[in-house]
């Protein structure tokens, strides 16, 4: 006879009591145990639900941060890259009127090479650090050649040509 519940404890006491054979430490052993096993169980299931309800909130919210994080980074260099353009562009206009050369901008070809790739970084939405990945820089370098990018090789050129197939359009 299997014990699983307190009636069946009670059945088997008035059992014994008859004068049938019975095993009293082994039923306390099979009562206790099932209880104890079904209390476990019940406390396995009560902190898995607890831990779900109270970490997923919070990986929501790490995740949610993180992209906005990346984001603000990506527009930060951005505009520190559009800040050096119109500033390169400022010192041409003010070369140009200094010695009168009209209807020609003179921005540095390495300044022309990093524009075509940062427009090729946004046009595909590809991110900062896969960016710096495929030219074989780190990100702090990214944001150095946003402010002059005279200091880029043509390993770093020839590494973003051969991940593009050279697909990449430069007005001169």
């Amino acid at each position: 006879m299997k014990i699983e519940s307190f009636d069946d404890y009670i059945t088997c006491n008035i059992l014994l009591s008859s004068g049938n054979k019975f095993d009293i430490q082994a039923a306390y052993k099979e009562f206790y145990q099932k209880d104890l096993d079904r209390g476990l169980e019940e406390q396995r299931k009560f902190l898995k639900e607890e831990l779900t309800a109270e970490l997923e909130p919070k990986i929501r919210n790490e995740i949610q941060q993180e992209v906005i994080l990346d984001c603000i980074s990506e527009l930060r260099s951005e505009q520190r890259f559009l800040k050096s353009l119109t500033e390169n562009l400022m010192h041409s206009s003010e070369a140009q009127n200094s010695m009168e050369i009209k209807n020609k901008v003179n921005i540095p070809i390495y300044d022309r090479l990093w524009y075509a790739i940062r427009k090729w970084q946004r046009a595909t939405g590809t991110t900062a650090s896969e960016l710096a990945r495929i030219l074989g820089i780190s990100e702090r370098t990214l944001r150095d050649y946003d402010k002059s990018a005279r200091t880029m090789t043509l390993e770093k050129l020839t590494n973003f040509i051969n991940y593009t197939n050279g697909s990449i359009e430069i007005k001169f």
